[in-house]
């Protein structure tokens, strides 16, 4: 997620809270190119790891620990940043943009942030959390069959393709409702639901034993064509438009895209950093565990350092890179440091 708001910042298509204007062309290409490939897989991955702990989580802490969990983990952050910090870093990129400093446009968007995320996880969470209690099994036995067929997951990617082009028939990507992208949740439902199912049944366990091929054949495939196909399609003379949806070949083309490449490079990642064998301590563990802390804390620092940057004699690609590599390692610092708060370790530990 870093890279693609640190990607929007330098050019690439989306929105985001502060945009550092300029005139190279390639780089626009290369940031919209990396912000559209992460787009297709990372939140979609995201939807699906938290759903994959759900069942476990729920079976042994009952509902009603899990819901004072999920108010604890998901509703502090998001009250915090949406009532503290956005209306502070949206107040501040539009300084950085050239606008005078207020809490005019803040109020205008209802922006959450990058916390659209956690809002519609807990709703998802939520909508899991009922059905359980309605069907009286909120303990259900979890098992290990077996990981999904390939006819499976293909038929997945046609399903998640299709629905994400009728969607964007009334809601194209851009289009936003309480800072949700309506255009994309078809992929988020299927996927959070998907995740549902492999925590009950323990596909993460086994995911190691998953072959990689076709999945990672077409995961470099799409991430290949991907720009020659922009291109065809006409994007860089009208910003993309006809990607984004309505009844055009292009968001056609798309839509099946997103869903057939981005599903594969999400299993492809999934399964070889299961086949590594990550250590229990060092680096990789810290940066593990610090997750959570950095997807939160990262746009408070990414706007600051990108509107201190606008004013230097650097070339954007420059910015961009220094951008990125801060936008991580300093929320990661971060996030060591105020999990030694007493109470905050709940909300940003494991």
């Amino acid at each position: 997620m870093v890279l693609i708001h640190t990607g929007v910042t330098y050019g690439g298509i989306g929105g985001w809270d502060f945009v550092e204007t300029h005139d190279v062309l390639w780089l626009k290409v290369l940031a919209t190119t990396i912000t559209s490939l992460s787009q297709s897989f990372v939140l979609g991955a995201f939807f699906f790891i938290s759903a994959c702990f759900l069942p476990r989580s729920l079976a042994n802490k009952g509902p009603g620990r899990f819901l004072l969990d999920r108010l604890v983990k998901l509703g502090i952050p998001y009250l915090l940043y949406y009532f503290l910090i956005m209306p502070v870093l949206v107040a501040l990129g539009d300084w950085g943009e050239g606008e005078p400093f207020g809490l005019g446009s803040y109020f205008d968007d209802c922006n959450s942030g990058p916390l659209w995320f956690i809002e519609a996880l807990f709703l998802f969470t939520m909508v899991y959390l009922l059905t359980k209690l309605v069907r009286k099994s909120p303990g259900r036995k979890l098992f290990a069959p077996g990981l999904p067929y390939r006819g499976m997951i293909v038929a997945y990617m046609m399903v998640a393709g299709a629905l994400g082009f009728a969607v964007r028939l009334v809601f194209p990507i851009g289009w936003t409702f309480h800072n949700l992208q309506l255009g994309f949740f078809p992929m988020y439902v299927i996927l959070f639901a998907a995740g549902i199912k492999a925590g009950e049944e323990r596909w993460l366990d086994r995911i190691a034993e998953l072959r990689l091929a076709p999945w990672l054949p077409i995961a470099v495939t799409g991430m290949v064509l991907y720009l020659p196909f922009m291109i065809l399609g006409g994007a860089l003379s009208n910003e993309g438009r006809p990607f984004l949806g309505g009844m055009t070949w292009q968001a056609a083309a798309y839509a099946l895209w997103e869903a057939a490449a981005g599903t594969s490079l999400f299993i492809a990642t999934l399964v070889l950093f299961a086949r590594r064998r990550w250590p229990a301590s060092g680096a990789g563990a810290s940066y593990a565990g610090a997750s959570f802390g950095i997807y939160l804390l990262h746009a408070t620092v990414i706007i600051p350092l990108a509107i201190a940057m606008q004013p230097l004699p650097v070339h954007p690609a420059l910015k961009w890179i220094i951008l990125s590599v801060s936008g991580v390692c300093l929320p990661w610092a971060l996030t060591l440091a105020f999990r030694r708060v007493p109470g905050i370790h709940r909300v940003l530990g494991y």
